[in-house]
């Protein structure tokens, strides 16, 4: 776990990033013009570093994570959340957008958490579709104005809702 918590991941860099431009946001609000322009550049910069570090541009995707210091490459992995939330937050720019979209695997059953999956880890997330993940992912396609994931994602919560009983 030592690696695991040493790591950078996608999700957690992007709600950094939101959480900055909302606080820029509410110190412009109270009339805090310097420490909303602060907000605001490290907002920026984060923003940078993230498209720098985490864009995989061969594969017109954001990687999942960075790992430590025994390899420092961004991880070819993909995760549902984390790219919606470049989508939704304005870290991805529009092309960026329209790619992840495109490009993200989906199945009959509806859009993974993390692709590829790995058949022989049990871990909580591998093979696994998660609603609230999937309903962010339906937020960024009606961004990207993709209508084929986003039929995919909203059948698949429906699917999931109808063959439980629940919501």
């Amino acid at each position: 776990t030592k690696h695991i918590g040493m790591s950078k991941t996608l999700s957690t860099n992007v709600l950094h990033y939101i959480a900055m431009t909302i606080a820029a946001s509410m110190a412009e609000e109270l009339g805090k013009t310097n420490e909303a322009a602060q907000f605001t550049t490290q907002a920026e910069n984060l923003k940078n570093a993230i498209k720098s570090a985490f864009y995989l541009a061969d594969k017109k995707t954001f990687s999942t994570m960075k790992t430590t210091f025994l390899d420092y490459s961004a991880v070819d992995k993909r995760d549902l959340l984390g790219e919606a939330l470049t989508i939704l937050s304005g870290v991805a720019d529009n092309a960026q957008t329209a790619e992840i979209i495109a490009e993200y695997p989906v199945t009959e059953a509806g859009p993974a958490v993390i692709f590829p999956q790995e058949p022989d880890t049990k871990i909580y997330h591998n093979r696994a579709i998660w609603p609230f993940v999937t309903s962010y992912g339906l937020r960024a396609a009606a961004k990207a104005g993709n209508d084929k994931f986003y039929e995919n994602a909203f059948m698949s919560l429906v699917r999931g809702a109808a063959l439980n009983l629940s919501n």
